[in-house]
């Protein structure tokens, strides 16, 4: 998530962290940090994650594969286009 974000939240933070990760353009961008166990709610199915914190990002929260695993994520995509996560 972006520092914007984590700003807003105010949930606690580890700073104390020197990790980078890969973007999408195959670039390198520094974490600032993560946050810790932090819970997550997507329609009822609760579970705590890690929390990355960059400078900037485009989004506001992206779960990926961590979320994904500990959820056990089904993807569907309908024939109307749609996709569900169940």
């Amino acid at each position: 998530m972006p520092k914007r974000m984590l700003e807003t939240l105010g949930i606690p933070f580890d700073d104390t962290v020197n990790w980078t990760m890969n973007t999408a353009d195959q670039q390198q961008s520094r974490l600032l940090g993560v946050c810790h166990s932090v819970e997550i709610d997507v329609g009822g199915v609760k579970v705590d994650t890690n929390i990355f914190v960059n400078e900037q990002a485009k989004f506001d929260v992206l779960l990926g594969r961590p979320w994904e695993r500990s959820v056990q994520a089904r993807y569907q995509n309908t024939t109307e286009g749609h996709l569900m996560c169940q």
